[in-house]
């Protein structure tokens, strides 16, 4: 399967609310577990805090997750509610063409790249 052959649904999806493989592998992560703290998607992932606490600010700035404290703690929670169907099959998507999906996220222009292209356009 390649990426010209996944749905448009999740093409979007993807193009919308996606910027990496880290943060798709957070929202799933959380999908499956519905609520978790920074700390430990940190060591689920095997990766940064810094990284993680980045990708959550953005994945709860497209409403994708919520946060809220318990004994001063951070606690994540999955909850996209307009994207819900959508994220069933992206899950279902992932575990079975995962190349397929990570192609599909670096072929998207990054946010820095398409700035600093957009500073050459012509104004009118």
């Amino acid at each position: 399967m390649t990426s010209a052959r996944l749905d448009q649904n999740i093409e979007k999806f993807i193009f919308a609310c996606i910027n990496s493989v880290e943060q798709l592998e957070i929202l799933l992560l959380l999908r499956a577990r519905k609520e978790l703290e920074s700390d430990t998607i940190t060591q689920e992932l095997r990766t940064t805090s810094s990284s993680v606490e980045k990708r959550l600010s953005d994945l709860m700035r497209k409403n994708l997750v919520t946060m809220r404290e318990d004994n001063g703690k951070r606690i994540y929670v999955y909850a996209p509610a307009n994207y819900s169907d959508t994220m069933d099959q992206l899950s279902a998507l992932y575990a079975s063409h995962r190349v397929s999906v990570i192609n599909l996220i670096f072929s998207k222009p990054s946010d820095a790249l398409t700035g600093f292209s957009d500073a050459f356009r012509f104004k009118e």
